[in-house]
């Protein structure tokens, strides 16, 4: 393979890591490449970032920036945040969600399964859920 073609396809895959999607809601988003948190004001259904500020994402409209940058939230509006899910909850009746799972390890095929709670609505990988 030529020296240009080899840097052409390096070039595309650079660009396509680069533009992750994220999402397209207003809301809080968690940006896959820091875990950080955002608050995404609902045009930021893609966002590109750069290796020398990664906690500043540029939010791209149809592959085009769109000029609005982000910046992770601070630890006060991200506790705001969780303080107003958990009213929300509570005042739409939501008594039946929980945000805990009970697995069991993949591949235990025994009668007495160590079975652990996580946190969230899935199992991690290996972890198949306990019903």
């Amino acid at each position: 393979m030529k020296t240009s073609l080899k840097k052409a396809i390096f070039s595309i895959l650079i660009i396509g890591i680069f533009f992750l999607q994220g999402c397209s809601t207003t809301g809080m988003m968690t940006a896959g490449h820091n875990g950080k948190k955002y608050w995404n004001p609902g045009n930021c259904n893609q966002y590109k970032y750069y290796n020398n500020n990664p906690d500043k994402i540029h939010c791209a409209t149809d592959g085009q920036l769109n000029g609005t940058i982000l910046e992770p939230v601070s630890q006060q509006q991200l506790q705001n945040h969780y303080r107003e899910q958990e009213v929300n909850k509570k005042s739409s009746g939501g008594g039946n969600y929980s945000d805990t799972v009970n697995c069991y390890r993949m591949g235990d095929l025994s009668f007495n399964k160590e079975i652990k709670t996580f946190t969230g609505m899935v199992c991690p990988l290996g972890w198949l859920q306990a019903y």
